[in-house]
């Protein structure tokens, strides 16, 4: 058995393990040549497709094939439940839970049987996606270690190529996320200081804007079987390119071509860019840096190998970044040491995270809601936090427990603060009096996963205990289906959607998602209520009279707030 690290990114994913004589990058897919020239060697593209005999295939199978691929799944994990695969619905769970399974069938194929791993996260991951990456990999036979974010996973793997005490800012700019992290670096032992980041911003927003420039002024474009695939890997293919050349040359689909310069492309680019700077700015003034207090800069993922972002990062810093270091397998090489340490194979190193978000609950004062902060933005994990509440009328027989993570700075319904979850508590009996206070608890373990009770505090009974959870990952009964399904799928090639099928109809879906994430947090409590109840009725009623019925009536109660969407 060996322990190893996964970097599940959101356009590739790499494993390593550690070894007496330094990391290995496992090759646990096989990249066509060109790619391999290109960088891509040991990586395996975080890509899920199904083929045309409806075997589900995994990679660089997936990228190079015709068949309608999935990418960017990890970006599913903080707020979808479902999605489609070929022509089935298909729980997100299901789907991230089948590619860690195949993960580690392709290492077992290499002859390395892996059974306990640390899964890297983006720093600026919300807990909802932590605790539903860890449920995954779970489910794919590993056991988790821990999470660890991708940001101190990618300095751990520089410090143990070369010395790295001092400040380090990491930059960790891959296909979806885009991290800044400030750490600590002591004699093998890295504390994160603060953090900042874009959850969705990387090399698939490069590529689109790439895409539309080539594309602009072309009518009547006519998509041929399999060309509007081509036509993308065509586009990423030129965007890495462009690092090195100073022009290429595109084929568009249908015929012809289109030369795009590297002054064009940056140009075209420039607002991605530009967003770079904010999150720099922000994590320097939270870790109480100065641009002149950094010692060491990390660029990693493929993003910051691009010429102009190296070059934004050298005005904002004023130093050059370090070198020696894989941008493309840092975090997995990290990710194995952090693996190594917890296993006591290791012991000359440690690391910390922090929360990238400040947490807390929603308080009412004076009828207006506000972000009742409990456990502090920066703080080290694991990390826990109480505050007593009271509820807000004498006669009150519930109050609402909602889970919010983002900024308690700013108003409410900023687009930073995020409502995860919420619970209807029933209160102590009115007939105490006063007395019917209760003290809330927040925990977050060292992985970032959170854990929330609520007691009583004349009685010390327990009113709420609970872990932040979402979709399928809620239901333990389901998750037991899933993981059996995650089997079956690995053995057959097929995967099934049985398990979903009660949400089969992407517009209910659509409809489901609209009251639960955009309408429910923000309304009035008896409406979130009764949102709430119409969409548990739609998801599990077996009558299809009765779920038309509460699909009419859920439709009619958002309608009132279209505003909200």
């Amino acid at each position: 058995m060996t322990t190893a690290g996964i970097d599940f990114g959101t356009t590739n994913s790499v494993l390593s393990v550690w070894t007496p004589t330094g990391i290995e990058v496992i090759d646990i897919d096989t990249p066509p040549l060109e790619w391999e020239e290109m960088g891509f060697g040991k990586v395996m593209p975080t890509i899920i497709s199904v083929d045309e005999s409806g075997k589900t295939v995994y990679g660089w199978a997936a990228k190079q094939g015709n068949g309608q691929v999935l990418e960017a799944v990890k970006r599913l994990l903080p707020s979808e439940e479902t999605v489609m695969v070929g022509d089935q619905v298909v729980l997100v769970e299901q789907l991230v839970a089948t590619f860690f399974a195949h993960v580690k069938r392709s290492a077992l194929e290499k002859g390395i049987e892996i059974d306990r791993v640390v899964v890297t996260i983006p720093a600026n991951s919300r807990g909802v996606a932590r605790y539903r990456t860890k449920v995954c990999a779970q489910m794919a036979g590993f056991e988790v270690l821990t999470l660890i974010n991708e940001p101190t996973a990618a300095a751990m793997a520089a410090s143990s190529r070369f010395a790295q005490d001092g400040r380090v800012l990491v930059i960790d700019w891959g296909g979806g996320t885009l991290d800044v992290t400030a750490l600590e670096s002591t004699n093998g032992v890295f504390i994160e200081e603060a953090s900042s980041g874009v959850p969705k911003s990387g090399g698939k927003d490069f590529d689109q804007r790439l895409a539309s420039h080539v594309l602009e002024g072309i009518v009547d474009l006519k998509w041929s079987s399999g060309s509007r695939r081509a036509f993308a890997l065509e586009v990423e293919r030129a965007k890495i390119r462009l690092s090195k050349q100073e022009s290429v040359v595109i084929a568009l689909p249908g015929g012809g071509s289109k030369q795009v310069t590297r002054a064009k492309f940056e140009d075209i680019v420039r607002p991605l860019v530009d967003d770079l700077r904010r999150p720099i700015q922000q994590c320097l003034a939270e870790a109480k840096w100065s641009a002149a207090n950094v010692d060491h800069v990390l660029l990693i993922g493929g993003t910051c190998n691009i010429p102009i972002v190296r070059k934004v990062v050298h005005e904002l810093l004023g130093i050059e970044p370090s070198v020696g270091l894989n941008p493309m397998t840092a975090v997995s090489e990290g990710a194995a040491i952090a693996a190594a340490i917890l296993t006591d194979e290791i012991k000359d190193f440690d690391f910390f995270v922090a929360t990238e978000h400040s947490l807390g609950t929603v308080t009412s004062d004076n009828g207006v809601d506000e972000f009742s902060e409990i456990i502090p933005k920066n703080h080290q994990l694991p990390a826990s936090g109480k505050r007593t509440y009271f509820p807000a009328h004498p006669e009150q027989e519930s109050v609402r427990i909602r889970v919010v993570e983002g900024d308690p700075g700013v108003a409410l319904d900023h687009p930073i603060n995020s409502h995860l979850v919420s619970w209807e508590v029933v209160l102590p009996d009115p007939s105490r009096g006063d007395d019917r206070s209760f003290t809330l608890e927040y925990r977050y373990d060292r992985e970032g996963i959170l854990h929330i009770r609520a007691e009583d505090n004349m009685t010390g009974s327990l009113l709420l205990e609970q872990t932040i959870s979402f979709g399928a990952a809620g239901d333990k009964r389901k998750l037991v289906q899933i993981a059996k399904e995650v089997n079956k799928t690995i053995d057959t090639g097929v995967i099934n959607d049985s398990l979903s099928r009660s949400s089969r109809d992407p517009e209910i879906q659509r409809i489901l998602d609209q009251a639960r994430n955009k309408i429910a947090p923000f309304v009035e409590d008896d409406v979130s209520k009764m949102m709430l109840e119409l969409a548990a009725t739609i998801g599990s009623a077996t009558n299809p009279d009765a779920q038309k019925v509460a699909i009419d009536d859920l439709k009619a109660l958002i309608s009132q707030y279209t505003y909200l969407l």
